[in-house]
């Protein structure tokens, strides 16, 4: 019979793990102590993990499936399904030992309803040897743990209270680490109480996530964890002098990645980075006017396609959007770089065309959502500092920047009359390994590598500011993923304003190069002197500290571009 208030709800968050999650299940069943609950939570797997659990009849076994978050967020949803009056959070390609529960019951009797409280584990191989114990805990367990992950997840039992109290982060960039950072949330709140006997075994296998992480996200997890817990007043408070020792080491870590040569962060293209998520059938469309077939993923993947079309041509635009009913669509084709655009006016006008055939096929195709790349361009010779997407007035005068104008009043007409729903990001200077050499920060690369003079228009005092575009990256992808900015529009860029000549200074001396700088008349129009925009909301959807310029530049000139 199925238990009312069982004393344990044991939640198992799972992503295609159908191979393993029955042995894990059947490690649970197999304890000596039957008053507990089994909640599996299929976290969007594409897998036959419910078909493996369906053969479990026990009624303490249940399952749940919910579309694909991470895994914070999995652990959360089992535990607002838990009806036990302590929580473990276990991974499903792990196993239980028989005395696990039981020795949880002798803890919470011999403490009296401890907040929280984690057991000896051991780690075994996949031929199930053990290769080594953890189980040498003592009182200094409680700031030990600020500076490693010593707790095994399936060893710490969470009272249901205290877990509604202290839920897990959801944020994707903090995967392989939002335990930890819970562990030192409530270990700077409650006492950490622990038993050394062995009572559970991590499986190592090559498919474990901390295995699977890249480097360049391992740096994006740390620097997300410092910002996170360096905002809690508590877990300052608690660890003192400590807590900067702490940060000093987790920013020496991220340094060390960097020294070892590895990729730097992000240099993925939009179509890679969904195609991340196997959710995801990208339908890529260009027609190289500035674009670069070697930029695009490899076209023999499964969930990849490419065309070659004009989306300002409605007979070529038209068959594709028909043909696929998508449900998002990214509009970022329009001609670009201040020289073309200055040279071109009318091939600039003629985009509206592509934002026209956009606007109307999704509304016929029933798109879902329109994420539209505007620019800062739209506000001109701006009147306010910062410039705020609702207070700056837009000052468009040129084609390019009229262009993106007409382009955002499409998508709110759109809206207003037929309900397509849109996001507009307004785009300033993005930069990163896989621009192409003629926008300012890889052609300056590019010169001051060859030791040929950097050249500047007018004074070289008018201001820029420089998005790496992992933080544009990333915004993005948030917006799509957790639906945030929907008939909206958001400065997308960084707010560290430079001037050109400074700009121009900065990469002589990284690249360690010799070149000068040579100062040409000033354009008759197109440049403007000041660019700086507010990031409110970037910043609260990024939830991470934005790439600085230096470090985008040394990340810059390790890409593909620069390889000797």
């Amino acid at each position: 019979m199925p238990l009312d208030f069982p004393l344990f709800s044991v939640v198992i968050p799972t992503y295609n793990r159908a191979h393993l999650i029955g042995e894990t299940i059947k490690s649970v069943l197999a304890v000596t102590f039957s008053n507990f609950e089994i909640l599996v939570i299929d976290d969007g797997g594409k897998d036959n993990t419910q078909e493996v659990v369906s053969k479990f009849t026990d009624d303490r076994v249940h399952y749940y499936k919910k579309e694909n978050a991470e895994r914070g967020a999995a652990r959360n949803y089992g535990r607002i399904r838990a009806k036990g009056m302590y929580v473990n959070f276990f991974d499903s390609d792990d196993l239980m030992y028989p005395n696990h529960l039981a020795v949880a019951k002798q803890m919470i009797d011999e403490v009296h309803d401890p907040e929280f409280f984690h057991l000896g584990y051991d780690f075994k191989n996949p031929q199930g040897e053990v290769t080594k114990k953890v189980n040498q805990f003592d009182e200094t367990i409680r700031s030990k743990i600020l500076f490693d992950n010593l707790l095994s997840c399936n060893g710490v039992f969470v009272r249901r209270d205290i877990a509604a109290l202290f839920p897990f982060e959801e944020n994707r960039m903090l995967a392989s680490a939002e335990d930890w950072e819970l562990w030192i949330r409530l270990a700077a709140s409650y006492t950490l109480h622990y038993s050394n006997e062995i009572t559970t075994s991590v499986v190592n296998h090559d498919q474990r996530s901390i295995r699977t992480i890249p480097s360049e996200k391992l740096i994006a997890r740390d620097m997300l964890l410092v910002q996170i817990l360096r905002n809690n007043p508590s877990i300052r408070k608690m660890y003192g002098k400590d807590f900067k020792t702490f940060i000093a080491e987790r920013y020496t870590f991220i340094m060390l990645c960097l020294a070892e040569d590895r990729k730097p962060l992000e240099v993925a293209t939009l179509a890679e980075r969904l195609l991340q998520y196997p959710e995801y059938y990208i339908v890529a469309v260009d027609n190289f006017l500035t674009g670069d077939r070697n930029k695009l993923p490899i076209n023999d993947q499964p969930r990849f396609t490419f065309v070659e079309a004009n989306v300002n041509r409605p007979d070529e635009i038209r068959n594709i959007m028909m043909m696929h009913s998508f449900d998002y669509v990214f509009h970022y084709a329009a001609v670009v770089g201040v020289q073309r655009t200055l040279e071109n006016p009318v091939l600039v006008l003629d985009d509206i065309h592509g934002i026209r055939n956009i606007s109307d096929l999704s509304k016929a195709t029933g798109v879902k959502r329109v994420f539209y790349s505007s620019s800062s361009e739209v506000y001109g010779e701006p009147v306010e500092f910062p410039q705020h997407e609702l207070t700056t007035p837009l000052n468009s005068r040129l084609p390019y920047a009229v262009v993106k104008n007409v382009g955002e009043a499409f998508l709110r007409s759109y809206q207003k009359e037929y309900g397509v729903n849109y996001t507009i990001f307004r785009f300033f200077n993005t930069y990163g390994p896989r621009q192409s050499k003629d926008f300012v920060v890889t052609k300056f690369l590019k010169l001051a590598l060859m030791g040929s003079p950097l050249t500047l228009y007018g004074s070289g005092l008018q201001t820029r500011t420089f998005c790496y575009i992992a933080d544009n990256m990333d915004t993005t992808i948030e917006c799509l993923r957790k639906n945030l900015c929907v008939n909206d529009v958001m400065n997308v860029g960084n707010d560290e304003e430079i001037t050109m000549q400074d700009l121009a200074l900065k990469i002589i001396q990284i690249t360690e190069s010799k070149s000068a700088i040579e100062y040409l008349p000033a354009l008759k129009e197109g440049d403007m002197t000041r660019r700086k925009p507010d990031i409110s909301k970037m910043r609260s959807i990024l939830s991470r500290p934005l790439i600085n310029l230096d470090d985008g530049i040394r990340y810059t000139m390790r890409g593909p571009l620069f390889k000797k």
